[in-house]
């Protein structure tokens, strides 16, 4: 998923539906946004098939070694945070100007709207800049996004009007006058990856980004399974197809945009 994000409105809107790319960008940013269920699955995938199909020396097959389930949850859940890292500092150069540019494992969702709290009592938020929608925000999650001991805090919303929602159980500790939030439909646990970028870039860059983004992370997560099982036939196989993916994370940057500053390779790596 990608989105537009502009500072002003705190709105988010999704690329699909930009109609004027001068009129959405400009101080503004693109949003990547990666589903770590998903990468975790594509992992367990890659695994499996592979699994499926290696035998040891004795002819018997290596499924139950090879394949990743979701017993190792915990343990892609610690490793990935990595791989996260990895990959961002590839966008380095592109996030000037953006605090917490990159974060790992917030809840996020379809976004129905977004904003900052100008009064906080117990349950209820009031926004006073904010049009809500009339309809559609109970049963919707409002998810705190601002730095700090609430980020990624989740409430169910209970009732709604045009400046304010009540959420079925009181943020701990209380929501700080000015915390940015979100209205989002379904959350998950994703990862947010903020570029700073303005009309003259080309937004299809942005689709082979998100692709590259994708599946970076998931060749991350396999090669990394496989170097802790000892299984050096397929890990360096699936090492270099990350470095691969990194690479044209990087190229695809350059080839679609000038950083703000000068590039270099110890600057990117």
């Amino acid at each position: 998923m990608n989105f537009i994000f502009n500072q002003t409105s705190k709105k988010y809107t999704n690329l699909t539906s930009v109609d004027d790319v001068s009129a959405e960008l400009g101080t503004k940013f693109v949003l990547l946004v990666t589903d770590l269920d998903v990468t975790f699955n594509a992992a367990k995938r890659r695994t499996a098939m592979r699994g499926r199909y290696a035998t040891d020396g004795s002819g018997q097959s290596m499924l139950e070694k090879l394949s990743l389930t979701d017993d190792e949850r915990d343990w892609f859940d610690e490793v990935i945070k990595n791989g996260g890292a990895e990959v961002f500092r590839k966008f380095g150069a592109w996030t000037k100007g953006i605090d917490s540019a990159y974060r790992h494992n917030v809840k996020w969702g379809n976004p129905l709207h977004a904003g900052t709290v100008t009064t906080v009592s117990t349950t209820t938020l009031t926004d006073s800049t904010a049009v809500l929608p009339t309809t559609g925000l109970v049963g919707a999650k409002l998810v705190c996004v601002s730095p700090g001991a609430n980020m990624n805090q989740e409430r169910t919303i209970t009732a709604s009007t045009a400046t304010s929602v009540t959420v079925d159980t009181a943020f701990s500790p209380a929501l700080a006058v000015g915390s940015e939030y979100i209205i989002a439909s379904v959350t998950g646990n994703f990862i947010l990856q903020y570029l700073n970028v303005d009309y003259s870039w080309d937004l299809n860059l942005f689709v082979g980004l998100q692709s590259s983004m994708e599946e970076a992370l998931t060749l991350f997560a396999v090669k990394e399974w496989y170097k802790i099982n000892r299984n050096t036939n397929d890990f360096p196989i699936e090492e270099a197809e990350y470095n691969s993916q990194l690479s044209k994370i990087k190229s695809q940057l350059l080839r679609y945009k000038t950083p703000s500053r000068r590039v270099s390779d110890s600057f990117l790596q």
